[in-house]
């Protein structure tokens, strides 16, 4: 499920502030069990929680591209409990890395979910 909210305010005299809001929301079911991802952007940046069976964790968008170059639409998402868990690079070629502490059971549903979050594109503020 997305969701985006335009808001603006008018200034007068031809001016005005505009502020665009986008929120992303992701479940995964399988044997009972529901894990969810919900990010919600603030300016370039998305951030929020993602939920399994184990636990609940933080997530936010990663920016930066290899070479040390960075962009304003995510190229990944990292998802921190006590330190970083697990991540999911969105742009090509798309890779995975979970935490090996994870059980195989939290392991498949962060998988399901960082597949929807690989999937989502972020319009363009045009």
């Amino acid at each position: 499920v997305t969701g985006k909210k335009d808001t603006g305010v008018k200034l007068g005299s031809g001016f005005g502030l505009e502020f665009q809001f986008s929120k992303l929301s992701c479940a995964c079911d399988a044997g009972g069990k529901q894990a969810t991802v919900v990010v919600e952007s603030k300016s370039d940046a998305f951030s929020g929680a993602l939920t399994t069976s184990g636990g609940a964790y933080q997530i936010q968008s990663v920016h930066e591209l290899e070479g040390g170059s960075s962009s304003s639409k995510p190229t990944g998402y990292r998802m921190d409990g006590n330190g970083v868990v697990g991540a999911a690079e969105v742009t090509h070629p798309g890779r995975v890395w979970l935490d090996k502490k994870l059980e195989a059971g939290e392991r498949r549903e962060v998988a399901c979910l960082f597949v929807g979050l690989m999937l989502y594109k972020p319009k363009d503020k045009t």
